[in-house]
């Protein structure tokens, strides 16, 4: 229930595992998206807290536009609970408030990962491009590992699922490299939005992880 080194994430899903350590994410979109955004892990309290600056790196359609803070723990094995909660205070319009639940399932098979998360996210006044309508994400994600004598390298792919007409199917896929042992670095390939558009490249975003 416990992952040391290795992000407790993937791409935009989060999985049944909590840090015991501290974790910094650093995102940077390459394609289409808005620069720089930061975020924190730290393990407490019995599971992790969650802290994030903005979600500029939004993946899936289920961020948000302000600083939010959250919390993930481990219920029973492979199940991990977890809430999030964003306020938003911009110069010269409405402040808003948003909170997203949800539930993680992750099975590890030797090098095979396999995770399945439900998310339930709300869109104060639409300041999240969701229309100002709560959502049900269905995130299905997959990673398969290889290692190698230059680290570990995980590929990585995501389906996400919604019931907002705002929104569409997302496809993901990358590669997480594992540089060192608190090392790791993310690559997104194809962030596929449907009728949304594409954010693909090579690499479309990064994300570099270092864990302490």
């Amino acid at each position: 229930t416990s992952a040391q080194a290795e992000p407790t994430r993937l791409f935009s899903q989060e999985i049944a595992e909590a840090t015991k350590e501290v974790s910094v994410d650093l995102d940077y979109g390459l394609t289409g998206s808005v620069g720089l955004a930061g975020g924190l892990r730290i393990g407490a309290f019995g599971g992790e807290v969650l802290v994030n600056a903005k979600n500029d790196l939004d993946l899936a359609g289920s961020g948000f536009s302000g600083g939010n803070i959250g919390y993930k723990r481990v219920v029973v094995p492979n199940l991990a609970v977890f809430g999030v909660l964003a306020h938003d205070n911009p110069d010269g319009a409405p402040s808003t408030t948003d909170f997203a639940i949800g539930a993680a399932y992750t099975m590890r098979m030797k090098e095979l990962l396999l995770n399945a998360s439900l998310e339930y996210v709300t869109d104060d006044d639409g300041v999240n491009g969701r229309g100002d309508d709560n959502t049900m994400f269905l995130k299905l994600g997959a990673g398969y590992a290889i290692p190698s004598n230059a680290g570990r390298f995980t590929v990585i792919g995501e389906l996400v699922l919604e019931d907002n007409d705002v929104l569409d199917t997302v496809f993901n896929l990358g590669l997480r490299w594992e540089v060192r042992r608190n090392i790791n670095v993310d690559f997104v390939i194809v962030n596929d939005r449907g009728d949304n558009g594409s954010r693909s490249g090579l690499p479309g975003a990064v994300r570099l992880n270092l864990a302490f």
